[in-house]
């Protein structure tokens, strides 16, 4: 029975209906049970120690802003929007030298979601913007107490802009940390792997951070992190993310496919051709469709043929596209798409 959800809480006061009300939600928590029939309480019992500790102070969701006072006692405020407020507000004189350099390559006042091309940066600008330095302005932020989140997500947009891969590692090694601003954190891993040149040693990490409590509940960000081996090959480490296959969803399933095909494994392909069914979950299918490219001599294609019958139009139109990345690898050519069967 959903308490809550069937009755109207009742009391003489106040008081009474909100003490109530507290009564019959943890009585519905206690009573209800997930599709797998765990109680929530039960639930709740194992997550609650992976929590974060919260901050020793309240986290600060306003500032203080100094105004005058007319003879009249009118009070005039300016309208500053919150990226500009954040840009005016450097932790140090290296993360000021940092922004300076990105804001010129990206002309002078640059939209802060779009990405700068390396072209725009100079060779002594990409010097500073990939040196340790960065890691270090991370790891300050994260260690200063109350951390100011809304500024480093704000820095995290910054270095994704120029791809600068200087705190890779330390960003990579930190996500239990950086949760709060998780989506900026993964955005900057995912850009930034690209222009790295320790690809190896960073696929170690990118594996490790597979196993952090806060990653391997979260499938966004397993998904985040594996899709990464699909969109560059020299992190390698197959071998310590294939086994992972069976006790993963289909989401990341589907990443581990295809970062198999990327690194050309097609025995291991091979052996996944057999999921292939209806009833299977339609990305699944669409990436082990992609993955046949990888698969030896002209197997792929003689195995696309046999299932074209009962392809979808989108499976289709990815069978076609498949063969092409076997001869021109990353950056296949246009296609022509047909909606026709025999064509």
């Amino acid at each position: 029975m959903d308490c809550a959800r069937n009755a109207q809480p009742r009391g003489d006061n106040l008081s009474a209906i909100a003490q109530n009300l507290v009564t019959e939600l943890e009585q519905a928590f206690t009573e209800r049970s997930n599709l797998e029939g765990r109680r929530l309480s039960e639930l709740w019992d194992e997550e609650r120690p992976q929590l974060m500790a919260l901050p020793p102070t309240p986290f600060e969701v306003s500032e203080p802003v100094t105004l005058e006072i007319s003879s009249r006692a009118l009070v005039r405020v300016e309208a500053v929007s919150a990226e500009r407020n954040l840009a005016d507000r450097p932790l140090n004189d290296s993360e000021d030298k940092i922004l300076r350099i990105i804001q010129k390559a990206g002309g002078g006042d640059p939209d802060p979601y779009e990405p700068i091309s390396l072209e725009e940066v100079d060779e002594h600008g990409w010097a500073v913007v990939n040196s340790a330095v960065v890691s270090q302005l991370i790891t300050l932020y994260l260690d200063h107490e109350p951390t100011n989140y809304p500024r480093l997500a704000w820095l995290l947009r910054r270095l994704t802009q120029v791809s600068a891969p200087g705190a890779l590692k330390t960003v990579v090694m930190n996500l239990e940390r950086l949760s709060p601003v998780i989506g900026d954190a993964a955005r900057y891993i995912k850009n930034a792997s690209t222009k790295v040149d320790n690809a190896g040693t960073l696929g170690a990490d990118i594996v490790n951070a597979l196993s952090i409590p806060l990653v391997t509940r979260n499938p966004y960000l397993t998904v985040v992190l594996l899709n990464l081996f699909s969109q560059q090959p020299t992190l390698n480490h197959l071998d310590r993310l294939l086994p992972r296959y069976e006790s993963v969803g289909p989401a990341a399933r589907r990443e581990l496919i295809l970062a198999a095909s990327a690194a050309k494994a097609g025995y291991w392909i091979k052996e996944r051709k057999g999921e292939f069914a209806s009833g299977s979950d339609a990305w699944l299918r669409r990436a082990l469709i992609a993955a046949s490219s990888c698969l030896s001599g002209d197997e792929g294609e003689h195995w696309l043929r046999k299932l074209k019958p009962g392809f979808s139009l989108l499976e289709r139109l990815v069978a076609k596209w498949a063969p092409t990345r076997r001869s021109f690898g990353k950056r296949p050519p246009k296609i022509h798409i047909s909606f026709d069967d025999d064509k």
